[in-house]
C-alpha cells in the first residue's frame, strides 16, 4: 500500500479542519490525522541540541520557554547518506511536531534501523533494497544469480537509486550534489524535480530544481523516484495562538510599551534613540 498516495486510500495522512468561534472571532485550525494503528519509534536514534541560555552562538532566540525545549530540541537523526546492500522495509511513518515533516523507520535485516525520507513510492512492510550498488558487482556472477532469485522469489524491490539508473520522464526527489555528500536537496515534503539533460561521459546531470534553478549533478549520486510525501502540506493551517505558545512562541511585550526600569525604549513617548536591547546594549551596525 502506498503512504500518501491519492488514488490508493488505504493508508495517508487525513488533513482534517476545523473552525472554532472565539471571542475575537474565527479561528481556523487543520491537523493530520495519522492512520497507521502501531507507530514504532527508535528511541536511540533521538538527540537533543545543547541550550544557551535560549539563544544561538548567532544570538537568534531559540526557543522562549524551557518547557518548550523539550518539544522543539528532541527529534530524530535523518540518515541522510544511507547506502547498505541489506535487505530492510518501512515498519512505519510519522510526522515531526514542529515542521509537520514526514519520517519513515526503515529496519534492516542486520537488526539495525535508521530514519529516512520517504517518498510516494515507498510502501509498508515491503522488502526492498538498493539496486544499483547491486548491479555494479559485475564480477560476482554466482551472487547476482542469487539475488536474482530472491528477487523473484521475495518480491524485493528497488528502493534506492543513483542518478544514471533513473528515467527522465518521471518526478524525483531526495537528491545528493555528488556521492557521499549526502542528501541536501529536494527534502522537503511534496517536492520534486526532473532531469533534463544527461552526459556519462563527464558523469553529470543537469536537474531542474523545484525552485526552478537548474543545477549540475553527479550521475553517481542517491536520489529516489517520486514525489516527497505529504504534498498537502501547503493546505495546511493553523491560526490558533495556542498551538505556537506550546512550541515556545509566546507573546512578546515591545519595548517602547514598558516602564523605564523595564527596558531602555520604554516611559519615553518621543524620544530618538537608537535601538537597543532589553540590557541596555546598542544594535546599531549588527
Amino acid at each position: 500500500m502506498f503512504l500518501g498516495s491519492k488514488k490508493n486510500a488505504e493508508f495517508k495522512f487525513d488533513l482534517k479542519k476545523r473552525t472554532r468561534k472565539l471571542f475575537s472571532g474565527y479561528r481556523n485550525v487543520s491537523f493530520f490525522k495519522n492512520n497507521l494503528p502501531l507507530v514504532i519509534k527508535g528511541k536511540r536514534l533521538y538527540f537533543r541540541k545543547k541550550s544557551n541560555s535560549g539563544r544561538s552562538t548567532c544570538g537568534r532566540i531559540i526557543f522562549w520557554t524551557k518547557s518548550s525545549f523539550k518539544k522543539r530540541m528532541t527529534r530524530p537523526a535523518i540518515n541522510y547518506s544511507f547506502r547498505s546492500l541489506k535487505v530492510g522495509f518501512i515498519s512505519s511513518i510519522y510526522l515531526l511536531p514542529l515542521n509537520k515533516s514526514p519520517v519513515a523507520l526503515y529496519q534492516l535485516s542486520n537488526g539495525s534501523y535508521s530514519y529516512i525520507k520517504p517518498t510516494l513510492n515507498s510502501k509498508l512492510f515491503i522488502l526492498t533494497r538498493m539496486e544499483d550498488l547491486l548491479k555494479s558487482i559485475s564480477s560476482r556472477s554466482q551472487l547476482n544469480l542469487y539475488l536474482g532469485l530472491l528477487y523473484t522469489q521475495f518480491y524485493i524491490k528497488p528502493s534506492l537509486f543513483i542518478i544514471r539508473k533513473l528515467p527522465r520522464n518521471q518526478f524525483m526527489s531526495l537528491v545528493e550534489l555528488y556521492p557521499g555528500k549526502g542528501i541536501q536537496y529536494i527534502r522537503a515534503p511534496g517536492s520534486k524535480a526532473k532531469i533534463l539533460k544527461m552526459d556519462t561521459r563527464v558523469s553529470t546531470a543537469v536537474i531542474k530544481l523545484p525552485s526552478g534553478v537548474k543545477k549540475v549533478f553527479s550521475i553517481y549520486s542517491l536520489a529516489s523516484i517520486g514525489q516527497v510525501l505529504l504534498s498537502e502540506k501547503k493546505l495546511y493551517k493553523n491560526n490558533k495562538a495556542g498551538y505556537n505558545n506550546n512550541l515556545g512562541y509566546k507573546p512578546r511585550v515591545r519595548g517602547v510599551a514598558m516602564n523605564p526600569v523595564d527596558h531602555p525604549h520604554g516611559g519615553r513617548a518621543k524620544a530618538i534613540k537608537y535601538q537597543r536591547t532589553p540590557w541596555g546594549k546598542t544594535t546599531k551596525y549588527k
